[in-house]
Formats: structure tokens, C-alpha cells, sequence
């Protein structure tokens, strides 16, 4: 079905006048607009921007690597497992938050990144140094894994050469490619989204959650994406649409500042987590009294099960030692090289197709091993190429 923008328009403020919203629907809304409204309110400032003061006042913690380390097995286990393998597991309330984790992560450690770094001038902050660093830590691997793609699916018959590619859609039907597209999207928004974080971090934050909200509200309220999730699939532009993520990212940006109110924000997301477990329970358990959301796995993974993906890893942060632990190592690696590892389970599991628990380990094996390989492959080559300092492709 096609609509045109006068018809989006229209149908999108149709279901916000007319459209009745049954109560467990508006609980949802409401734990969204909460979030938003006291992350406004608890500082650094409504109506200040972030002092110096707030910057991390340390660089790399171990265990935001061990976490990256854990979800990216967590999204392999998804895409590499079959239904079967998941019921029963209470899926939806770890492994499946695995990527509203990650996104969490994006905010969390980019924020903390050019909170520690702070560009003068919004011109700086995309000035040639950012882009070096850009091409060095995400455009690099994306053209290997394209190679890499182009090769294995040209093997094995399983090529999709899309216009698409354009905008990060590997040439295999692996799972998970509106990541990539997303993190593209987030690459070219950054500096102005962190320049105006700085000025004004509450409100950008509350404003952040209410767009992700709005679009959620309007995408479960259009023909083409009301249903898709679980009849096979999403719209691209629905999958890899950056809006649906923007609550996550926002509130892992405003957890990174560290002043005085550092515990205070944190219990307010810690608070949050309680009504967010129930909305995920439901959501499992009786999807069907969520009809104005879109349904699949998203349903169980949008914003309102934010403030629950954070508390997790609020605790790890809490709870996991300072430096690193012994026989984690290997969890450290595989979180640094996280991003890698995901390009190649999407042409992993894009060319080879079957599902089941052995496929999984096999493909967690496989595309740990290699893409940790090819991050230290890529680093040294930025770093020597490029001219990049190592510390400047730390993954965000």
C-alpha cells in the first residue's frame, strides 16, 4: 500500500484525535512520557547545559565491554535460534534486550566520549577529525563485510544487490542489516544531537523519548507496518528508521554525565524498570491488548522497555569490579570488537540458513573469531594508515 503525505498526515492525526486507546496501551504511553518529563527534570539542569564538571572523569571500563561482549552473543542467539530453542527461556526479559542494550551503549559511551572531548563549535565537532574517525571505525569494516558479502553470496547463490546498499544493506539476506543503517543514520546526526545535548541535556533527552513514542504510536497505526512483525518481516524504512531507538540513545546519553546527581538519575531508571517489566510480561503474554503498537519482536524491545535494558546495565556497572576480572578476557574482546563480530554474523547467517542451537554456537564461534580478527586486522590499519590514534577507534 502506498500513502502518500498528505494521507500519512491525515492518519496520523486521525489516531491521535480519534483513535480510542485502550488502557494498558496508555500505561505504555504514560511510561514513555514519564521517562521523558523526569529526565527533564533531574539535571544536570533544567534549562543548564553540561559543565566540564560532568565529563567521565575515566576513559574504557572493562565492563561496558564485557556487556557489549554478552549482547552481541545475545543477538546472535536470536537470529541464529529457532522458537523453539526460545520458549520457555524468558527470552524477551534478557537475551532479547540485548539490542535495546547495544543502543543504550550507543548513547552511553559516545556521550561519554565527546563529553571528555568536547568540540568547541558545532563546525568542529564535524570537522576532518570526526570523519577520519568515522571512516576508520565504521565505514572500514562495512566495505570489507561488503566484500565479504558480495564473495559468500555470489557462492553460494544467495546475492541481494539492492539500491539499499547505499545505505548499508549488505548483498546477503542475513539478519539484523537495519543496525547498520541506523548506526549510518546516527553517524551523520551525532555531533548536532551531542552539540545540542550540551546546551540543554533534559530537554533534549525528554524530547528524544517523545519522538520515539509519537513514531511508535503512528508506525502501529499505518497498514503497512501494523502486523508485519509477525507475519514475516518489517518495512525497511520502518526497520531502519533511527527514530525507533532515539529513547534508548537518549537515555544512555544522560546516564553518562557524572556530577552530583549521578545516583539520582540512576534511580529514577532503576525505579522506571519495575512498570517496564510489566509492559514486556504483557507483551509476551497478551500482545494482542497492544494493538496500537507495531507487533513482532519489537514489540517487546521498543521504548517502553527502555529504562529496564538500562537498569540492566546499570547493574553491571554497579556490581562488576573496577578492573578486569580473570577469565572475562575473552567477553572484553569480544566486546571491543562488537560491531565487527555483528558484520559477520549477518553474512554468516545470511548465506547459511539453518537454525537451531548447534547453528548457534557454531555461528557465535565462528563470527567471534572472526571478526575479532578483523577488528585487530582494521585497527592496525587505521592506525597506521590513517594516521588515528588506537584510543579514537574504541567502539561506541
Amino acid at each position: 500500500m502506498t500513502t502518500s503525505g498528505t494521507g500519512v498526515r491525515n492518519v496520523f492525526l486521525a489516531n491521535l484525535v480519534g483513535h480510542r486507546v485502550v488502557a494498558k496501551e496508555l500505561w505504555a504511553f504514560a511510561l514513555g512520557a514519564g521517562v521523558g518529563e523526569a529526565l527533564w527534570r533531574i539535571g544536570p539542569g533544567r534549562g543548564s547545559g553540561v559543565s566540564a564538571r560532568a565529563a567521565p572523569t575515566s576513559g574504557r571500563v572493562p565492563v561496558i565491554d564485557v556487556v557489549k561482549g554478552l549482547a552481541i552473543i545475545g543477538v546472535i542467539a536470536q537470529h541464529a535460534l529457532t522458537r523453539e530453542n526460545m520458549d520457555g527461556t524468558g527470552a524477551d526479559f534478557w537475551f532479547r534486550q540485548s539490542v535495546p542494550i547495544l543502543f543504550v551503549l550507543m548513547g552511553f559511551n559516545a556521550a561519554r566520549s565527546s563529553l571528555r572531548r568536547p568540540a568547541p563549535t558545532l563546525a568542529g565537532a564535524y570537522g576532518a577529525r570526526y570523519w577520519r574517525g568515522r571512516f576508520g571505525r565504521i565505514l572500514l569494516p562495512l566495505l570489507v563485510a561488503f566484500a565479504m558479502a558480495l564473495v559468500a553470496g555470489g557462492a553460494s547463490g544467495r546475492l541481494n544487490v539492492r539500491p539499499l546498499a547505499l545505505v548499508g544493506y549488505l548483498p546477503v539476506p542475513g539478519p539484523g542489516k537495519y543496525w547498520i543503517t541506523i548506526l549510518l543514520t546516527f553517524t551523520l546526526i551525532w555531533p548536532a544531537w551531542m552539540h545540542l545535548f550540551r546546551l540543554r541535556p533534559g530537554l533534549v533527552v525528554a524530547a528524544a523519548i517523545a519522538l520515539d513514542v509519537i513514531f511508535e504510536l503512528w508506525a502501529g497505526h499505518m497498514d503497512d507496518f501494523r502486523g508485519a512483525g509477525s507475519a514475516g518481516g518489517y518495512p525497511y524504512a520502518y526497520d531502519a528508521c533511527i527514530l525507533r531507538y532515539f529513547a534508548a540513545i537518549a537515555v544512555g546519553m544522560w546516564l553518562a554525565i557524572d556530577d552530583e546527581r549521578t545516583a539520582r538519575r540512576r534511580l529514577v531508571v532503576v525505579a522506571l524498570a519495575v512498570p517496564s517489566l510489566g509492559y514486556i510480561a504483557l507483551a509476551g503474554t497478551d500482545p494482542a491488548a497492544l494493538p496500537s503498537f507495531v507487533h513482532g519482536f519489537t514489540l517487546a524491545t521498543n521504548f517502553a522497555a527502555v529504562p529496564w535494558a538500562a537498569t540492566i546495565l546499570l547493574a553491571a556497572l554497579h556490581l562488576w569490579p573496577a578492573r578486569s576480572v580473570p577469565g572475562t578476557g575473552w567477553l572484553e574482546q569480544l566486546g571491543v570488537a562488537s560491531y565487527e563480530v555483528f558484520l559477520v554474523q549477518v553474512v554468516w547467517l545470511g548465506v547459511l540458513t539453518d537454525r537451531g542451537l548447534v547453528h548457534f554456537l557454531v555461528a557465535a564461534l565462528a563470527s567471534g573469531l572472526l571478526g575479532w580478527v578483523l577488528h585487530r586486522v582494521l585497527t592496525a590499519t587505521a592506525v597506521g594508515s590513517l594516521g588515528l590514534a588506537r584510543g579514537s577507534l574504541a567502539r561506541s
